[in-house]
């Protein structure tokens, strides 16, 4: 299936996808929501699920890493399907500052596996996020024009409602 961009519907959000060419072997997310495996339906590829170390019972590679609330955390992926040569695209709700997702990439890229591109309902232009924005193929729903807005975590759609 060849695909350049695609809506996925997750409740009321829809996330727009563009990696360009680039076709992706497997779909993984880095949290346990469901977009990543309703990407991967769509896309008719594979899906690998990175989770919370203690989450999956096979063999596992872990990866340390600080999440959005600065706590330490491990994460891990199963050891038997990632191989040298493999695309994954992977999928997280909301990139805040960038520590999930790079551990989810420092996993895919232990394997040999390549990154084809990160796509999130929004990334945040921390260090983090400009990080993965300037190293990665991306996508997210949020225009130019209202970034600074969720940088700030206040979109000034919001001031409209009382308290």
């Amino acid at each position: 299936m060849q695909w350049d961009s695609f809506w996925v519907r997750k409740g009321f959000v829809l996330t727009r996808i563009e990696i360009g060419k680039e076709k992706a072997h497997l779909v993984s997310n880095t949290n346990r929501t469901l977009r990543g495996a309703s990407v991967a339906t769509t896309l008719e590829k594979g899906f690998l699920a990175v989770r919370k170390a203690g989450h999956l019972c096979v063999a596992t590679e872990n990866q340390n890493y600080t999440d959005y609330t600065g706590r330490e955390k491990t994460m891990e992926v199963r050891m038997d399907v990632l191989r040298p040569g493999m695309r994954v695209l992977l999928v997280d709700q909301w990139i805040e500052t960038g520590g999930t997702m790079k551990a989810a990439i420092q996993l895919v890229e232990k394997f040999g596996a390549t990154v084809v591109g990160v796509a999130a309902v929004a990334i945040e232009n921390t260090e983090g996020g400009k990080w993965i924005k300037e190293n990665y193929k991306f996508s997210h729903c949020i225009p130019d024009e209202l970034q600074s807005q969720i940088d700030q975590k206040a979109l000034d759609s919001f001031k409209k409602f009382k308290s």
